[in-house]
């Protein structure tokens, strides 16, 4: 359990004041609760003795009280709550997302989005929630038991025999199913990540399932995960009835002891039925809080299941960023640079000597590693290069790529991807300071001007992501856009002719002829149009 407090331990320190007022609170409704059955039972102990309706009167009045706090508390106490499990499991969330962004690109295991991101918010939901329950849980039954044990002490302490015997049989029951509990559960929740990751594919290439004919019959690679879906599912489910159905029969049999004790101590007029009343409500939510302790257990289990899959992601190193800012790019030089990821090599021994005001086109056969090699020289295969990548002889490992790639140093893809907001966002990335002029004229310079002008809120209108209606060519445009806007120093374009037409190649190619002399640009390309205004050509 300490583990699991530990994940989440940054978390619970910024919202420690709202935990520690929610926490008083469930403590005060619970003493509320506990309050109930002992103004029920000294009730029905009243209308023997009461001559009149007076102490009728003041139970009444004192149970409505008590009620009405009740209800109040619980609202308070609810909203609380989801403020809480919502706000720490959403930093929870963030900070395992933060941490996979800054993983390397070769240390990300998971091919599949939808199954990471679901195991993610899943698993952080499940520990956060379980953090915040465990300690109201532990301290609201503490009280239960120490407040039901003092009544029975004070009413009937032979009935503590009953219920104290049912202690060590949970105890044995929990540590001998416990191990089959999570590893039942382990494979539910697994099972489940792969079969929902199957079910956004579906959703998720509906353009290629259109265009292929694949209608009718795409699910069925859905349908070959459900079969081991529901064999977990019955599984896990088999696990759990077994234990509960334990649970209840020891539950069951303490309360025949009660019944038979209580009984017998009514009939042989030791104990009155307001006091009967009493004792079977505290000796209920003795054995209701003796219950907790041990399906508590089996909670560890389930959620030891969602923090071992975080960890997973947790203790995957983050790749190293140098602290050094890059604060101008004069020359990039790369010696016996090689690449390997896993065990594929994907370039050796490449020297390059790039310097600032010349454009360079690389041209190779397919699978050469062009791509490869220009996210090496900006930095995103360093732990798997060796060899050596320096601007202006300081080393790659040593500068702030992070930083540096936030404008100065720019890749545009091959096939860009716009994100689900605005054109301005897609251009800008939401910089709050950008030259809005400078944006003006680059549309102008790469024709998009007019599409702007054409969409309902200009700037601001919404590209739809990954649904977007807009061409390739129009999207390489907004992208060629924020490519240049902050006027980079080093600009590397992945085959930038693509997709578009031959006027906007042509307004390319213009364009780094006018301002080459501003940065060093690489273009890999096979593309004729831009070999031709290259200042050297490179062959991978």
């Amino acid at each position: 359990m300490h583990s699991l407090f530990a994940m989440s331990r940054d978390v619970m320190r910024r919202h420690a004041f709202k935990v520690v007022i929610y926490i008083a609170l469930s403590l005060t409704l619970g003493l509320q609760s506990l309050a109930i059955p002992y103004i029920t039972g000294n009730f029905i102990d009243c209308l023997n003795t009461s001559a009149d309706m007076s102490g009728i009167y003041r139970y009444c009045n004192i149970y409505f009280g008590v009620a009405v706090i009740g209800i109040i508390g619980g609202y308070i106490n609810n909203r609380l709550n989801i403020n809480i499990l919502t706000r720490m499991s959403y930093d929870l969330n963030k900070s395992v997302i933060e941490h996979i962004q800054r993983i390397g690109l070769t240390a990300v295991r998971y091919e599949n989005t939808a199954e990471l991101n679901q195991k993610v918010n899943n698993d952080s939901n499940a520990v956060i929630s379980f953090c915040v329950s465990v300690i109201q849980g532990i301290l609201k039954n503490v009280l239960t038991i120490a407040v039901a044990l003092c009544v029975m002490i004070r009413l009937e302490n032979r009935v503590l025999i009953i219920a104290i015997a049912s202690i060590p049989i949970y105890a044995i029951i929990f540590f001998l199913i416990r191990r089959a509990i999570y590893e039942a559960g382990k494979e539910l929740k697994n099972a489940q990540t792969v079969f929902f990751g199957k079910m956004y594919e579906q959703l998720s290439y509906i353009k290629q399932i259109k265009i292929n004919g694949l209608v009718k019959g795409f699910t069925k690679r859905m349908d070959r995960y459900f079969p081991g879906l529901m064999k977990s599912a019955y599984k896990y489910q088999d696990v759990s009835y077994l234990f509960s159905s334990i649970d209840t029969v020891v539950m069951s049999l303490a309360q025949v002891g009660l019944f038979l004790y209580c009984g017998y101590a009514v009939i042989g007029k030791r104990m009155t039925i307001g006091q009967l009343t009493l004792v079977s409500s505290y000796f209920g939510m003795f054995i209701g809080a003796v219950r907790y302790f041990f399906s508590l257990g089996k909670a560890v289990q389930d959620t030891k299941i969602s923090e071992a899959r975080l960890r997973e992601i947790i203790e995957v190193p983050e790749e190293e960023n140098g602290t050094t800012e890059l604060s101008g790019i004069n020359r990039i030089k790369s010696r016996d640079l090689s690449l390997s990821i896993g065990p594929k090599k994907i370039f050796s021994d490449i020297n390059l000597d790039l310097e600032k005001g010349k454009i360079y086109a690389l041209e190779g056969e397919n699978g050469r590693g062009k791509t490869s090699l220009a996210l090496s020289l900006i930095g995103l295969y360093n732990p798997e290069i060796s060899g050596g990548i320096t601007y202006n002889d300081s080393d790659l490992s040593k500068l702030d790529m992070y930083k540096a790639r936030q404008g100065k140093v720019v890749y545009l893809e091959q096939e860009p991807r716009l994100f689900d907001d605005s054109i301005l966002y897609n251009i800008t990335l939401g910089q709050e300071y950008y030259d809005s002029k400078r944006m003006e004229e680059l549309a102008e310079t790469f024709k998009i001007r007019e599409l702007i002008e054409r969409q309902p809120e200009g700037w601001n209108t919404a590209t739809g992501g990954s649904d977007t209606t807009f061409s390739g060519g129009e999207k390489q445009k907004m992208m060629l856009v924020r490519t240049f806007l902050n006027n980079p120093e080093l600009v590397i374009l992945d085959e930038p002719s693509s997709a578009l037409d031959a006027g906007s190649t042509q307004a390319l190619c213009d364009y780094l002829k006018s301002t080459g002399q501003e940065r060093i640009t690489v273009i890999i390309t096979h593309d004729e149009i831009f070999k031709n205004i290259a200042d050297k050509v490179l062959t991978l």
